[in-house]
């Protein structure tokens, strides 16, 4: 067995976002924006995803449901996406590591 460590919640806020599973499209806009750490994201505020980082409902709500299931929320998250729609972009998200 390897010598697994499990994060506390700052240490997760303080990793790059290109060691998560977010989407190209999501990468793309970190990219972009020069978003590198996870805490740049939740310090984000959702809103400004759909409207000044031209990001589409769907990569959004791959950011949000990600986040969520890392036990982070983003500004507003819950605001732009309603609880069911978030919850389905977590279901999608669990499949892809099925």
């Amino acid at each position: 067995m390897g010598n697994a460590k499990i994060l506390t919640r700052d240490e997760t806020l303080d990793c790059p976002v290109s060691a998560f599973p977010f989407g190209k499209r999501a990468l793309k806009i970190f990219e972009t924006q020069n978003v590198r750490t996870v805490r740049a994201v939740v310090d984000t505020d959702a809103k400004a995803w759909l409207y000044g980082f031209q990001c589409d409902k769907k990569t959004l709500g791959e950011i949000v449901g990600l986040l969520k299931m890392m036990g982070c929320d983003m500004k507003n998250g819950d605001k732009v996406l309603t609880e069911d729609a978030i919850d389905g972009h977590i279901a999608t998200i669990y499949e892809g590591f099925a």
